[in-house]
């Protein structure tokens, strides 16, 4: 791995790794998944980029301990400027929203993929054929490493970025298409030109296992 990151490499992994000082409240119980109706725990030990939004109203989140997420931050900043694959889990289910931006850029979907389709929220199973969302399931290392540089390539022709947690709206919208638990660590890599918000979940061995982009999936309201 290379660690001469770009400018913009610098600047972001710079705002996440700056120390921080310790929670002077509860800090948030990994065990627990949260609703808008829960007190909020402290975050006083994350800088401001990852500190998690409120929990918008129907939502459910499981908050990961700070350290895993700083390292995932820390690890997903440079992967977006060093073409780390290694920070893709063996399995890796890229959601309707990013598969509708990266489809076509590069070959992605090998004998060792399939299809992955997602519900539309408000449509019965019976006219899912017609309205299903689709995505891909990847495995294969040639069809991880296509999705990465897709991704790169995507941002770097946006401009500037920055890895952040999800927004309270972004919370609302992506749980509309996922209906499960929205679990830290998970990070949204908007470009500041508004064109992507890519969502990227972390397993508990802190590599990626679900890849989204909220701006392409359908606005519901």
């Amino acid at each position: 791995m290379r660690y001469a990151l770009p400018p913009l490499g610098i600047a972001v992994t710079t705002l996440l790794l700056c120390s921080c000082v310790g929670p002077t409240g509860t800090p948030p119980d990994t065990r627990k998944v949260y609703t808008a109706a829960d007190a909020r725990p402290d975050f006083s030990d994350r800088r401001t980029a990852l500190v998690p939004d409120a929990i918008p109203p129907g939502v459910h989140v499981r908050y990961a301990k700070t350290d895993q997420v700083i390292r995932c931050a820390r690890r997903l900043a440079e992967s977006l400027v060093d073409d780390e694959l290694d920070i893709y889990a063996d399995t890796v289910l890229v959601q309707p929203g990013a598969w509708r931006v990266v489809q076509g850029l590069r070959p992605i979907g090998d004998a060792e993929s399939r299809e992955l389709k997602l519900l539309t929220p408000g449509v019965s199973l019976e006219e899912m054929t017609e309205s299903a969302l689709i995505g891909r399931v990847l495995r294969s290392e040639a069809d991880k490493t296509a999705l990465a540089q897709s991704i790169e390539s995507l941002l770097r022709e946006a401009g500037p970025y920055q890895v952040r947690t999800l927004t309270a709206a972004e919370m609302t919208k992506w749980w509309q298409y996922t209906g499960a638990e929205i679990a830290e660590p998970v990070f949204v890599v908007a470009s500041h030109s508004g064109t992507y918000a890519f969502v990227f979940a972390f397993d508990a061995d802190d590599r990626i296992h679900v890849v989204d982009e909220l701006r392409a999936l359908p606005d519901l309201d």
